[in-house]
């Protein structure tokens, strides 16, 4: 910015001296901008003066959000900063929640509103191998269902919530990731494994009283077969 401002300094006082402002709106400053460096495509008013950015500025590589968007909350706030093509771009935002952005995805399985624009996916994009807890599920519920377990059975992808009132609402979810006991813990899902669950040797009561004393508080815990369980008093 020292490189911008020191050629603007004799221009900058004579406008003090005219009316103490550059600017009043963002409108304003196009010529001026402009008249400085050809390359300038975008500006604004801020505090009655003038802000430019030339495009050699805007250079980005892959996904530079956080530069574009830090561009664009100067120059077109409300936008949401995208690198585009090695340029950021201030997109408008086009969402504030997962269904406003129906309409734009009629046919897709899933959508999202991500800080403002709309994502979609197709039901064909959600086929994944194997059953249980996958990685490849995990990426798409992290954009489409933050928060949820992630999990592949009949060889598609699912995203299943893990908000909750009761340990009933666990037990399908829980059960198709192969845990042995689901419990509801401050409205979100616990699934616990045969492994968490495992109790051998003489600090068996002890592992499953700690076990039953931080999932199920006032249960009788027991080592039953190799596994804790938490039995209601």
């Amino acid at each position: 910015m020292k490189k911008l401002l020191l050629p603007l300094i004799p221009l900058l006082l004579l406008t003090a001296c005219d009316d103490n402002s550059l600017c009043k709106a963002k409108a304003d400053c196009e010529v001026f901008c402009r008249a400085y460096d050809l390359n300038t495509i975008m500006f604004d008013c801020q505090d009655n003066a003038c802000k430019c950015i030339s495009k050699d500025a805007l250079a980005c590589t892959g996904t530079a959000e956080d530069k574009c968007d830090t561009i664009c909350a100067t120059y077109q706030p409300e936008t949401k900063g995208v690198c585009a093509e090695g340029y950021c771009e201030c997109q408008a935002r086009e969402c504030s929640a997962n269904t406003d952005c129906d309409a734009k995805c009629p046919d897709a399985a899933m959508t999202a509103c991500n800080d403002g624009i709309c994502s979609c996916i197709q039901a064909s994009e959600l086929s994944c191998e194997g059953s249980g807890i996958s990685s490849a599920c995990a990426a798409i519920c992290d954009i489409y269902r933050p928060n949820s377990t992630a999990i592949c059975q009949n060889n598609t992808c699912e995203c299943q919530s893990n908000d909750c009132k009761s340990d009933a609402d666990c037990e399908v979810s829980c059960q198709a990731i192969g845990a042995v006991m689901s419990v509801c813990q401050n409205d979100k899902c616990q699934c616990l494994s045969r492994e968490t669950l495992a109790c051998t040797g003489d600090d068996a009561a002890a592992r499953c009283s700690k076990i039953c004393d931080k999932f199920k508080p006032g249960a009788l815990a027991i080592c039953t077969d190799g596994l804790c369980t938490c039995q209601e008093l």
